[in-house]
């Protein structure tokens, strides 16, 4: 990692920053929420109802949508702005009509989304996940809207502003949260506090939108160019991928009460690393890659690939070793016990095995959608699935909530194999010792860890010390990016002195 790539480093670093921001703003969500109603059948309820829109959002707004949205995008502001902003406007039109549709069809008739996507729920339970999926599911509408926005501001460059606005979001929810324990308003205040949140961090982007000039100019007869084909291959990719969720959530709702609960706190952890560096330097790299020619689109992949796996790394080890007292430190108190803390860790355990995989699946996405091809990333897509849904039957009975956390992980292996060998990344990935240093940092950490540091008591220190320890082992290594880093510290302390 050359001093050529500060800046990119630093743009992708504030990136991260405002997603560390939304994800720490994130965690004290779900401590509250842990103590406040713990592994419960309330909890199982409200992650249902909250679920079925975030997989809507990922195979219709987030994923599908932006993945069209930004190359569409980037060609037509190439033409001119207003042809630009033209396109922009007939996306808006379009997608919030048949969001709204979908919004009416399920205020309506509730019972279809749920008996989808959690059949094993008893009656009660059920009759509260109605109640529950009116309340969250308008916020499609506003994280359809907010995600046209935040292709909108990438494509001028603007990361940070996207980012924090999911910290309006966590916020919000913190509030509705303790309002609702208060006022004794239960779970239910929480489905509303999460509504209200969507609707306040897509207000936000729009304002931000303004600021940067956009003028909305709706014409019917505007061509659209690439984007309906890109759109429905890559809603194909995300619908099979997200039919994960729907079988995890269903063989989960046959599990014993509080197993959903258990996965989705185990989830919250895992998704802190992935969302912070693989999504962040993902994010950053997509508008890059749509606009670059072969040999900048190589080093750019590349470079990204290494800067992800070296922060992905000791984040995966330092789960798998000291998972637990991760998860005692976050969520343990209130309604969360110290049985539930060793049952979330043996979730979670199994979820990071697949860390490095899917930050890898991740950027190659976006590698793929850069470079126009959809098709690879929807066969690689049916594969996981495929394999997900296999070992999922084959553990769920054996292992419980485990099992599917590690099904989840082995259909990751299968992606990252063919992703591997697909002509994009034979094409673009460019392997360098940077690489190899990063991975044997992480299987000296991993001895170290289980050798000393599992061994010491208390929680803090010993998590501190593993961060510690992958630097001085990359130091050792004599890891180009460490050097650079420490050179420039040692530079900053002489001036001072």
């Amino acid at each position: 990692m050359d001093s050529g790539d500060g800046k990119k480093m630093r743009t992708a670093l504030l990136l991260s920053f405002a997603i560390l921001l939304g994800r720490l703003s994130g965690l004290v969500r779900d401590m509250i929420l842990s103590r406040s109603f713990g592994v419960s059948a309330d909890y199982d309820v409200y992650s249902l109802a909250i679920m079925i829109p975030f997989f809507l959002r990922k195979i219709f707004a987030e994923g599908a949508l932006t993945s069209a949205y930004i190359p569409t995008y980037n060609e037509k502001i190439k033409i001119s702005e207003d042809e630009a902003n033209a396109f922009t406007s007939k996306v808006f039109v379009l997608f919030s009509s048949v969001t709204l549709f979908l919004i009416l069809l399920v205020e309506i008739h509730p019972n279809i989304v749920v008996k989808l996507f959690a059949s094993g729920l008893d009656q009660g339970r059920i009759l509260k996940a109605q109640v529950m999926v009116r309340i969250t599911f308008p916020f499609i509408l506003f994280i359809t809207i907010w995600s046209i926005a935040y292709g909108f501001l990438n494509s001028h460059s603007r990361y940070f502003n996207p980012a924090f606005s999911q910290v309006i979001a966590n916020v919000t929810l913190i509030v509705g949260t303790i309002l609702s324990v208060i006022l004794n308003f239960g779970i239910v205040g929480v489905a509303v506090a999460f509504t209200i949140g969507g609707f306040l961090q897509m207000v936000y982007l729009l304002v931000d939108m303004k600021k940067h000039d956009f003028k909305f100019k709706f014409n019917l007869n505007t061509k659209m160019g690439d984007f309906p084909k890109i759109f429905f291959v890559s809603l194909l990719s995300f619908s099979i991928s997200q039919l994960n969720s729907i079988v995890d959530l269903n063989i989960a709702s046959r599990l014993p009460e509080g197993s959903i609960s258990l996965m989705q706190y185990s989830l919250r952890i895992y998704n802190l690393p992935l969302g912070i560096f693989a999504i962040a330097f993902s994010t950053y790299a997509f508008p890059k890659l749509s606009r670059m020619n072969s040999k900048d689109k190589r080093v750019e992949f590349s470079k990204n690939l290494e800067n992800i796996l070296f922060f992905v790394i000791p984040f995966t080890v330092l789960f798998l070793t000291l998972g637990d007292r991760v998860v005692s430190i976050l969520y343990e108190g209130g309604r969360f016990g110290d049985s539930d803390v060793l049952e979330t860790y043996k979730v979670l355990f199994m979820y990071s095995l697949g860390l490095p995989l899917y930050s890898f699946i991740i950027l190659s996405y976006k590698l793929h959608y850069s470079s126009k091809d959809p098709i690879t990333v929807m066969k690689t897509t049916l594969w996981s699935v495929a394999v997900n849904i296999i070992f999922d039957l084959l553990l769920y009975k054996r292992m419980g909530p485990s099992g599917l956390a590690l099904a989840t992980t082995i259909a990751g292996a299968v992606g990252t194999l063919r992703l591997l060998f697909s002509r994009v990344n034979r094409r673009y990935l460019r392997l360098n010792v940077g690489f190899l240093k990063i991975l044997i940092a992480g299987v000296v950490l991993t001895i170290l860890n289980l050798a000393i540091l599992r061994k010491m008591d208390g929680r803090i220190i010993p998590m501190l010390l593993s961060c510690v320890l992958y630097i001085l082992i990359l130091l050792t290594l004599r890891y180009e990016y460490m050097l650079n880093l420490l050179s420039k510290v040692a530079k900053i302390r002489t001036k001072s002195l």
